[in-house]
């Protein structure tokens, strides 16, 4: 098994990953201590904001669910992601791109 490294010119996150989850074979989402999610096309190597969290979270894990992956194998239609995340005060919220659930 081989890793790959790609060292980006200019760092998108300016603060200590914290967590990571795959989505996919192409997709990988990153959070750090500067409170940025951010959501990695592996294969053109760009990355975009998915959303900002609150100063007062410290994330320490998340996972992201795809809404375009449906169940029991069927596909639905539309490419959202929902961020279930996990701070260090124990608190477990749901994230979307433009608003925040408990």
């Amino acid at each position: 098994m081989k890793f790959k490294i790609a060292v980006t010119k200019h760092p998108d996150q300016t603060e200590v990953m914290s967590c990571v989850d795959w989505n996919g074979l192409d997709e990988l989402f990153s959070c750090s201590d500067d409170h940025l999610v951010l959501k990695w096309n592996l294969v053109n190597k760009d990355s975009i904001k998915f959303c900002e969290l609150p100063s007062e979270v410290s994330p320490i894990d998340f996972h992201v669910y795809s809404k375009s992956q449906g169940t029991l194998g069927v596909k639905k239609s539309g490419t959202g992601h929902d961020l279930l995340l996990t701070s260090a005060d124990v608190e477990s919220t749901i994230h979307t791109k433009n608003q925040q659930e408990d």
